[in-house]
């Protein structure tokens, strides 16, 4: 404190934890912490790291009377770090107003607009950035025309509209491939395809936290079939993967027939994109397929042709590999 007063800065605590227990505990303390004019709370949108986004950060509103500023991750740390597009208006703009529902003292927006040696800006991420300007300028902006204006600024009148149709739907189709109904395949290597390890001590023993089930009991049922899956959620998590493949092909496709209104150079940065993330949701069914079917093998004692499946979902694994 006294190091934030002698450098006339203020002093920003944000809500960053690992549990509901250290969210309450975090929250409590906020709310005695007394009122100053040189101290505010960063509010992360969602809890824990940034792959909980089903899950709201129930401190919000909840901090006592410190101005509140909402988080969001522009960079997408765990979704491809703007390597390829994550576009999230839709998501911000419903959270921003959740969060105005739930406090008076929202004073603003920040994100993360990089990350490492990667940034949001001059990428489609960027999208995410004016998303939080845009907001903060006018609260009352829907999702639909703030992504419009960025795209007619960045692709020009004619193509805007298709670019916006396509870049909204990367929100889904990266979550659809890369989670298991909401639930995080956390990994350390951010963004990449967690080991088989990671898996088990992540998401199977949930060391870090993230299992949904314990921030929101309506998420149990989901967790339940994880620990012990079944055929039928098998069915249900390739059919996850398999609207993730149709989606992203979807957008392709539409970039595709849309050639000539697009400039060369913006048509081959989004066919590439889309191109990507057709190959990007193939490997992480082949991926996600492969480890359930290996754990249903473990605790069914590779009953019927198991195993079996397995080896040709890793044949196929590979010549997708192949291609990346």
């Amino acid at each position: 404190w006294d190091a934030c007063a002698a450098e006339k800065r203020k002093m920003m605590v944000t809500t960053f934890i690992h549990s509901p227990e250290m969210l309450d505990a975090v929250a409590e303390a906020l709310r005695e912490f007394p009122p100053h004019p040189g101290f505010d709370v960063l509010q992360y949108t969602c809890p824990n790291d940034w792959g909980l986004y089903m899950v709201t950060n129930s401190s919000i509103g909840r901090v006592g009377p410190h101005p509140e500023i909402l988080g969001f991750d522009y960079t997408g740390e765990n979704w491809g770090q703007s390597t390829h597009p994550f576009v999230q208006v839709d998501f911000m703009v419903q959270r921003f107003d959740d969060a105005r529902a739930r406090s008076k003292n929202i004073v603003g927006i920040a994100g993360y607009a990089g990350w490492w040696n990667h940034t949001a800006l001059g990428t489609f991420n960027e999208a995410n950035a004016f998303a939080g300007r845009a907001l903060v300028q006018n609260p009352m902006r829907t999702a639909d025309s703030i992504l419009q204006e960025w795209c007619m600024k960045q692709f020009g009148g004619k193509a805007a509209t298709v670019a916006a149709n396509c870049l909204r739907r990367t929100f889904s189709v990266v979550f659809k491939s890369q989670q298991v109904y909401g639930y995080w395949l956390d990994t350390i290597s951010k963004s990449g395809l967690p080991e088989l390890r990671e898996l088990d001590e992540y998401l199977i023993k949930d060391v870090f936290g993230e299992a949904l089930g314990k921030w929101d009991p309506k998420f149990m049922p989901t967790w339940e079939k994880i620990q012990k899956p079944d055929e039928k959620f098998l069915v249900n998590i390739l059919a996850e993967k398999d609207d993730a493949i149709r989606t992203s092909r979807q957008s392709l496709e539409e970039v595709l027939a849309a050639k000539d209104v697009f400039k060369p150079e913006d048509f081959s940065l989004l066919e590439r994109a889309f191109q990507f993330q057709v190959l990007w949701a193939n490997i992480w069914k082949d991926h996600t397929e492969a480890y359930f079917l290996r754990r249903m093998g473990q605790q069914q004692n590779w009953s019927g042709d198991l195993r079996a499946r397995l080896e040709r979902v890793l044949e196929h694994y590979t010549t997708l590999a192949d291609q990346f």
